[in-house]
């Protein structure tokens, strides 16, 4: 089999926007493994969040990548964590002071993190934490005081520091950040109410190339699927596809154009670039 490997992220890839993966994907993918390959989720959601739909799928799979890149679990043992980045509590910081203002920027801006495997929030917007807790199928935890301080009076820090906020506050808030920080940290949007803060050089892309040196492949031999600009540096590092709902920043990047998550989109990648149909 040419492609020995496929890595593909969830939320507006594998998973449609009625939230369901369909059946044709799930058959597909069961081919694909039966006949040798290796499946693999890359996501920015928490391991928490992800592994039940995992199990749901019954797609048989060694590892997971979660939280951007950021935390790589081996599966098939129950949850051993293999790789952990985090952010510095230096940085953590400065973020946390730059994200208080632009709370007069954006009156609904609301701050998280994740944190061992739970997400933690700045005390604001109840019915904002509350939807993202249900569609993540997560517990919210709110932080009585700010992201820093709280990492300090837990010892623990996050591996990732999302923020929502109001769409059209979107590439103002991101402007502002690349301005405060030019470099040391990556800022993307995989949402229109949401930007995500990572380390330069903790992505999805450094974690597939983590799970593909277990495994020795080559390069050209592993497929990564996605959709938005947070899938960017898996997609752009190997035979990369997006997904044809995807943004056009990813689709420049990509090899190949699947259909879209709504139309059976890792259907069309196993059947056409796997099995040679």
């Amino acid at each position: 089999m040419k492609y020995k490997a496929i890595f593909s992220d969830f939320d507006g890839t594998l998973l449609s926007d009625d939230f369901t993966v369909s059946k044709k994907n799930i058959e597909a993918l069961n081919e694909y493994v039966d006949k040798g390959g290796k499946f693999f989720i890359s996501t920015g959601r928490l391991f928490q969040s992800i592994y039940p739909h995992l199990v749901e799928l019954g797609v048989p799979s060694d590892m997971i990548i979660c939280a951007q890149g950021a935390e790589v679990y081996d599966i098939k043992e129950g949850k051993k964590l293999l790789l952990q980045e985090t952010i510095p509590l230096e940085t953590l910081k400065k973020i946390a002071r730059f994200l208080e203002s632009q709370y007069e920027v954006d009156e609904n801006l609301l701050p998280l993190m994740y944190v061992n495997d739970e997400v933690y929030f700045v005390n604001r917007n109840e019915n904002w934490r509350k939807k993202f807790c249900e569609l993540l199928g997560v517990k919210e935890y709110v932080m009585p005081k700010t992201l820093d301080d709280f990492a300090i009076a837990n010892n623990v820090l996050p591996t990732k520091v999302n923020v929502m906020m109001t769409p059209e506050k979107r590439e103002s808030f991101l402007k502002a950040a690349k301005e405060v920080f030019p470099t040391g940290m990556e800022f993307c949007s995989s949402r229109d109410f949401l930007v995500e803060i990572m380390p330069s050089g903790v992505d999805k892309g450094t974690a597939v190339k983590y799970v593909v040196d277990q495994y020795g492949w080559k390069m050209d031999e592993v497929i990564c699927v996605g959709d938005s600009d947070n899938d960017i540096k898996m997609v752009e590092k190997y035979y990369g596809v997006a997904v044809e709902n995807a943004s056009d920043s990813i689709k420049k990047v990509a090899k190949y154009i699947s259909s879209s998550c709504n139309d059976d989109a890792l259907y069309d990648v196993v059947h056409k670039l796997c099995l040679g149909e």
